[in-house]
């Protein structure tokens, strides 16, 4: 067993400096905490392999290929391999979602 605490969780380096964290990290999945400041923007852009989101905290709004939905608290949103898709949060308080990435992308 291993038990990982998503606060704890190393930082992912990313181009847009977000406080991203993975939580945990197998062939078969990968689990990604981020998050964003009231008014942040992740701009959309493909991922190669199905996404789960998960809204733990805040108010937000994603977008999948140009079309715009609000999530909130305990949403789940499930994302085509390919699909472009960026996030906004739109609350007073931060936005943090868990992404579930199936299978765990290859990324050179």
């Amino acid at each position: 067993m291993k038990v990982s605490n998503l606060n704890k969780a190393p930082v992912l380096e990313n181009a847009l400096g977000l406080d991203a964290r993975v939580a945990a990290s197998a062939q078969e999945a990968e689990l990604v905490q981020f998050t964003l400041s009231p008014g942040e923007v992740i701009p959309p852009h493909p991922m190669p392999v199905r996404v789960f989101f998960i809204v733990l905290e805040g108010e937000g709004e994603i977008t999948v290929d140009g079309y715009s939905e609000a999530a909130t608290v305990n949403d789940v949103i499930e994302i085509e391999p390919g699909a472009q898709r960026g996030w906004k949060s739109v609350g007073k308080e931060n936005l943090r979602v868990l992404a579930v990435k199936t299978p765990r992308p290859i990324i050179n």
